[in-house]
């Protein structure tokens, strides 16, 4: 119509899809616009930022009774999950006081995360369903999907807290550059197999480790670039920002950051996906 083609039959584009590498990469930018996971991604965005105040939260308060006599730890938890997370993470804490324990709080926590998490794993459900291209009548029902999101809340959580551990250790040893290095591979290596989990039980579809690890890797990549750097980069954005002004614009780039994150996880299914159609 109009007399335009479509962007995949240009001739550049054609040129491109004779190489492998640049094929896959090719088919899965055209499957992510055709399977719509842009939408997709901002869905799971709108969920996550609602979910992640009352997860905090919880998580916050949880630690404050498991670690209220270990205050070194509690640093160590701040420093590598709490503090990577743009804007609000330090903030909470310095507006609260630091980690506290409140039985109400637990369980305005818990309903508030289960909810949010479920309708952001449900959204994350139908786009990997969607990627894979599973017939309607063959995806999981509503009570699997729920479950699901529970079961993917509780791997971000043991993300987390491996992320932890593993920081701790390579504190405890400081020997320089390798520790930054050896922080740095293991978030690789963390969100990888968090990422990889919800690629391979997420989806109706038959995945196997072997048809999502390409792209796990792919967004344990991207995912710890964003650790890296994202939340300098909303820091140095917002450092003008004040009032409601900056209120607002908090929301927006925080809403952004975890978009990024729906995005990269969201293309790297369809890495997986394309590779597996090419087989």
């Amino acid at each position: 119509m109009f007399g335009l083609k479509r962007w995949t039959e240009l001739a550049i584009v054609r040129r491109l899809r004779k190489y492998r590498i640049t094929k896959i990469a090719v088919d899965s930018a055209h499957g992510y616009q055709q399977h719509r996971s842009a939408n997709a991604a901002a869905l799971i965005a709108y969920y996550g930022f609602l979910t992640l105040f009352p997860a905090l939260l919880l998580a916050t308060t949880v630690l404050g009774f498991v670690l209220d006599n270990n205050p070194a730890l509690r640093a160590d938890i701040v420093d590598t999950a709490i503090a990577q997370i743009p804007i609000i993470g330090r903030e909470i804490l310095m507006e609260t006081g630091g980690l506290t324990g409140s039985t109400l709080a637990i369980m305005i926590g818990i309903l508030g995360a289960v909810w949010g998490a479920t309708r952001a794993f449900v959204a994350l459900q139908d786009a990997l369903d969607n990627i894979w291209e599973v017939p309607l009548d063959e995806r999981h029902n509503l009570v699997i999907r729920r479950l699901h999101g529970i079961v993917g809340l509780l791997t971000i959580a043991a993300g987390q807290l491996a992320t932890v551990v593993l920081t701790s250790i390579a504190s405890y040893a400081d020997v320089g550059l390798f520790t930054q290095f050896f922080i740095a591979l293991s978030a690789v290596v963390v969100n990888s197999a968090v990422i990889g989990t919800m690629f391979r039980y997420l989806t109706a579809a038959p995945a196997t480790w072997k048809m999502v690890r390409f792209g796990a890797i792919a967004a344990g990549l991207g995912f710890t670039l964003l650790q890296l750097a994202g939340t300098n980069i909303v820091a140095r954005l917002l450092s003008g920002a004040q009032g409601v002004y900056g209120t607002f614009a908090s929301v927006l780039a925080l809403t952004a950051w975890i978009s990024l994150h729906a995005t990269i996880a969201l293309f790297s299914a369809e890495l997986n996906a394309t590779r597996h159609r090419l087989q």
